[in-house]
């Protein structure tokens, strides 16, 4: 029987068990000596062929050392089940795997990073814009199918104004401010709505104008942050499914891109101030 793929989240996990046995320069046999697992076992484990839970993840962190807030942050990684109840509302083919580990990521994040280059980033959209979307990306667009997808949509945005709300850096290049998605009207109430959603303490939104080349061409993605002792996890959109960007240097190249955007973009008082502008040219 064929092995299930591991999530994201299960790899993440599985290459921090390699990295901590590695960064104290202990060999497989050494590890295996002192709780008495075979040294296949703790390969296993560090390559997801086997997925490390929590037991698995304390007793390992407990023989590397490793603090109590790090351990904790990759055993919340490595529960199982679901991790998001309202999913199960959605029918299943909305919601693939990868989008499924997204969101699940995305629920459980501190902070997210997000450039987009040609619409306003997914948790910032109205209904109405979002629904716009959902209909001009589906080939056959049907209502039932922009509607669960509008709704999708709007359920991620809770976090946003949540008990411990999510913390969002949103870059967004100019032009995706200009195409009338929706309609003049849709478009200047989704503008508006930026403004709005820009007052709030734990939002920041900069507008990249169009003036030229930049590090992130044609290209848009997002860093989730899990915690202050987890590494990044970068994701980017592509025509058919999204793709999570995994290793150390890949994710590292997408943090100096995002840092390199912010540096080249308005200030955030300068770009709603911009966003301001432009919704009145969609009047």
């Amino acid at each position: 029987m064929r092995e299930p793929t591991p999530t994201i989240r299960q790899r993440k996990v599985a290459r921090a068990l390699r990295a901590w046995r590695n960064a104290r320069d202990l060999k497989l046999k050494e590890v295996s000596a002192r709780i008495g697992w075979s040294d296949a076992k703790i390969s296993r484990l560090e390559n997801a062929v086997t997925i490390a839970g929590p037991a698995e993840v304390i007793v390992l962190a407990t023989i590397y050392g490793i603090s109590e807030a790090e351990r904790d942050e990759y055993v919340a990684l490595a529960q199982n089940g679901d991790r998001v109840d309202w999913l199960r509302r959605f029918p299943a083919d909305l919601v693939p795997g990868t989008l499924k580990d997204y969101i699940e990521l995305e629920a459980e994040a501190t902070q997210l990073d997000n450039f987009e280059t040609t619409i306003v980033p997914g948790l910032l959209q109205t209904e109405r814009y979002a629904k716009a979307i959902a209909r001009g990306w589906e080939l056959r667009p049907s209502d039932d199918v922009v509607e669960d997808r509008t709704a999708l949509r709007v359920q991620r945005q809770a976090r946003l104004q949540a008990e411990r709300p999510l913390r969002l850096h949103a870059v967004i290049y100019e032009p995706g401010l200009r195409a009338p998605v929706g309609g003049t009207e849709t478009m200047r109430a989704q503008l508006l709505h930026l403004v709005e959603m820009a007052e709030l303490p734990n939002v920041t939104i900069q507008v990249l104008r169009a003036i030229g080349a930049h590090p992130a061409m044609g290209v848009s993605f997002c860093l989730l942050h899990l915690g202050e002792h987890t590494a990044p996890v970068a994701y980017t959109d592509a025509l058919t499914r999204g793709v999570f960007v995994e290793e150390e240097d890949d994710v590292e190249r997408c943090r100096l891109t995002f840092q390199r955007l912010t540096e080249l973009a308005l200030e955030p008082q300068e770009s709603v101030d911009l966003i301001a502008q432009i919704a009145q040219g969609h009047s």
